[in-house]
């Protein structure tokens, strides 16, 4: 993930349909947490592949508020009747940008 870049991340949960669930996607860098759910993660199920893809968009000021090196990743979920569980803990890598601050459309 670049910083100050509006990624659109798309996340595969295999063996599992996560549609209907309250989602959580959580990257942590340092004292830095950014947490993603609601209306801001969106989860697809495909049947054939028996997994279901998590979309989360994120916003430059997002991106921003992390620093060049890695973060870690993790999806945990809760179903109306109570059952939770969640993804390992994942290692990404944040990539710097040379001028810092969000940029707007002019």
């Amino acid at each position: 993930m670049r910083r100050g870049s509006t990624p659109s991340v798309d996340l595969i949960i295999p063996g599992i349909d996560l549609t209907g669930a309250t989602i959580h996607v959580a990257i942590a860098q340092g004292s830095a947490l950014l947490v993603k759910s609601g209306a801001d993660v969106t989860a697809v199920y495909d049947s054939e592949e028996d997994a279901t893809t998590l979309t989360v968009p994120y916003g430059q000021a997002d991106t921003l508020s992390f620093t060049p090196g890695t973060a870690q990743v993790q999806v945990r979920w809760v179903f109306s009747d109570g059952r939770a569980d969640g993804t390992n803990v994942k290692t990404v890598t944040i990539t710097p940008v040379l001028e810092d601050g969000v940029i707007e459309y002019a």
